[in-house]
């Protein structure tokens, strides 16, 4: 009899154990998740406030087209092709704005199209930016974490 009780407090310690390590593995990954969400928006807040600052003032200057390309150079780590090449053209799209800015009045009447096309592209970014960082930005796709207790009773009621 103790024997069989030894051996049902160690199964019952064993089991504990392991209720504990995995309850410990999904903490980890959703720790996980709430990291890799954190960079991710960094990077979306960033392209945010240089398309902010570009809309507010028709023109962009050296010191926040450097602050957007180095507060989103982590993205190609971070996220797939799609934003890699969008951040890559709204840099691009930035700096020819800076070098239109750049040319002297006289030759500025012939760029004042492209300009205006420019400043124009980075009004529609507002959504467009929305469309492209939702997928990796929005929390419906991390499942609700129920406890492996709670998915046992949900097991037994199902089957009585």
């Amino acid at each position: 009899m103790v024997a069989l009780l030894t051996a049902l407090f160690t199964a019952c310690i064993a089991a504990v154990g392991a209720w504990i390590a995995y309850n410990q593995y999904e903490i980890s990954q959703a720790n996980l998740r709430l990291a890799l969400f954190e960079k991710r928006y960094a990077v979306y807040r960033a392209a945010q406030e240089y398309v902010l600052h570009i809309t507010q003032n028709a023109r962009v200057d050296l010191n926040s087209s450097n602050a957007f390309w180095r507060e989103t150079s982590d993205a190609p780590f971070l996220f797939g092709d799609e934003i890699v090449q969008y951040r890559d053209r709204m840099y691009q799209n930035g700096t020819q704005l800076y070098t239109i800015d750049r040319i002297p009045d006289d030759g500025r009447q012939a760029a004042a199209e492209r300009h205006l096309e420019l400043v124009n592209w980075f009004v529609a970014q507002y959504e467009e930016m929305q469309v492209l960082f939702r997928p990796y930005l929005t929390f419906h796709n991390w499942r609700a974490q129920t406890s492996i207790i709670a998915r046992l009773v949900s097991a037994f009621r199902s089957l009585g």
